[in-house]
């Protein structure tokens, strides 16, 4: 790789690119009754209270910035129901460098999925995914909007240099 590009992959990866080792993960579904004061359109069937996600815990492994810090991440599944774009929502995500320390964690990430690709993901994080890619927008000062993700098996050839 010509020593250009391995300087901006550097840059870049330092910037707005997290590469995370998955350590663990596991799928939450939680059912309750709703409170009083939850609104009527976040009730499921009148009166309950549901969620369901990914938990993933890892660790960064680059940008060395942040290499070693642990990571929780939670994949929220989206029905067809939520829309993205200008008027609506504009990220996939949010990462949050001011994670709760009592969870044991240095940094959080809440990702947005679409529901029908929810089955496939399960199936891969239990057999080949070890990765996860994040690319964040703004600074590391404050909740950053998560522009993009992705999972792979291996660190891909053109992060080799910024990762080892």
């Amino acid at each position: 790789m010509p020593r250009v590009n391995k300087m901006r992959t550097d840059k870049r990866m330092a910037s707005d690119r997290l590469l995370i080792e998955i350590q663990k993960w596991d799928w939450s579904l939680h059912v309750g009754l709703s409170p009083a004061s939850a609104p009527i359109e976040q009730r499921f069937q009148g009166g309950l209270l549901y969620t369901r996600g990914l938990d993933i815990e890892g660790q960064v492994v680059a940008p060395k910035t942040h290499r070693t810090k642990s990571i929780r991440i939670w994949i929220s599944p989206l029905g067809p129901d939520i829309v993205f774009g200008l008027d609506e929502l504009q990220d996939v995500g949010r990462l949050y460098y001011e994670a709760d320390h009592l969870e044991g964690t240095d940094l959080e990430a809440k990702l947005f999925l679409p529901q029908d690709a929810l089955e496939n993901t399960i199936t891969c994080l239990s057999s080949i995914w070890r990765y996860v890619h994040i690319w964040v927008g703004g600074d590391d000062t404050a909740p950053s909007p998560i522009t993009d993700f992705s999972f792979s098996r291996e660190i891909p050839k053109n992060l080799m240099p910024v990762a080892v």
